[in-house]
């Protein structure tokens, strides 16, 4: 049991190399494109789809707090809850109306080619429930 308790160790802190190795060279956030996805709606007992389109956002990560970052889209902005997993970084925003979006940026051991992203909104509109999955690639940006 000591063996497989220490082999689970070595294991986590492996897969926290990556992170641990940003240091001060660490994403001060992300732009992120989103090609592939879709949305459904609730109507008559099951979910339909509907028509997706591209999706296009940028998350820039708060200086003074590792939980809080800000979603810029061609909408406006608004505050994120930022929560980091062993090899990945999701990020919460809770809607005006309670609802909740969700964006999921996994490591990559090429960052070059991007950072696999994965962005899903759950809502309601007048009691119909309307929930959308994007899947795309983010770009880190370094700088303020």
């Amino acid at each position: 049991m000591a063996k497989f308790a220490t082999l689970i160790i070595v294991v986590l802190l492996g897969s926290l190399s990556d992170r641990v190795a940003w240091g001060a060279d660490a994403p001060q956030g992300y732009i992120c494109n989103f090609e592939d996805g879709g949305a459904w709606t609730f109507q008559a007992g099951k979910f339909l789809p509907e028509g997706g389109k591209n999706l296009k956002l940028e998350i820039r990560h708060d200086q003074k707090s590792s939980t809080k970052a800000t979603l810029k889209t061609s909408d406006g902005s608004s505050k994120l809850k930022r929560v980091a997993a062993l090899d990945a970084d999701h990020y919460l925003e809770v809607t005006v109306g309670g609802y909740l979006n969700i964006t999921t940026i996994f490591d990559s051991s090429n960052e070059k080619n991007g950072f696999p992203a994965v962005h899903s909104r759950h809502l309601g509109i007048l009691g119909r429930p309307i929930v959308s999955q994007f899947r795309g690639i983010c770009q880190a940006v370094k700088g303020p």
